[in-house]
């Protein structure tokens, strides 16, 4: 009886530390189950809509290669809940350096700059890639922070 009851508390402990690994492993990949989450709804669409083949893949490589660098939360929705307060202590922690000295900004207030701050996106082109194709239109305005760019017609 006493081998018998062993096992059985053995059993419940194993299965306990076993349950709480895979929670703490779980919640520790929090990013990865939102961009897990993301490019399913993507697909989703993708078919939905039936797009030829070749159309499906550049969507596809498009969403996949943006998800992949995105963080679960957007910084514009956090930002925007903060204390005023904290907001302007986390504005002059996010707002490069770089960006305050650019001819656009100079001169901005701070009380400006910390609502800019929650619309900025920093993004790392590689060289070679194509930030926006010539001719067409963008929603973006670009400010170079390192490196160079080059205007090309196709």
């Amino acid at each position: 009886i006493f081998t018998m009851a062993a096992m059985i508390i053995g059993g419940a402990f194993y299965g306990y530390v076993v349950g709480n690994i895979s929670v703490i492993l779980a919640s520790n990949d929090v990013n990865w189950r939102a961009h897990k989450e993301r490019l399913d709804l993507i697909e989703s669409w993708i078919s939905h809509h039936r797009f030829p083949a070749q159309l499906r893949r550049k969507i596809w490589a498009f969403y996949k290669k943006a998800v992949t660098g995105q963080v679960v939360w957007d910084d514009g929705v956090v930002f925007a809940e903060l204390t005023v307060e904290l907001r302007e202590e986390v504005a002059s922690y996010l707002i490069h350096p770089e960006l305050q000295k650019n001819l656009v900004f100079r001169g901005v207030p701070q009380s400006v700059m910390i609502r800019i701050v929650g619309i900025l996106q920093q993004i790392n082109v590689k060289k070679g890639e194509t930030v926006v194709p010539f001719g067409s239109f963008s929603f973006g305005m670009f400010i170079l922070l390192d490196g160079a760019a080059i205007l090309e017609k196709d």
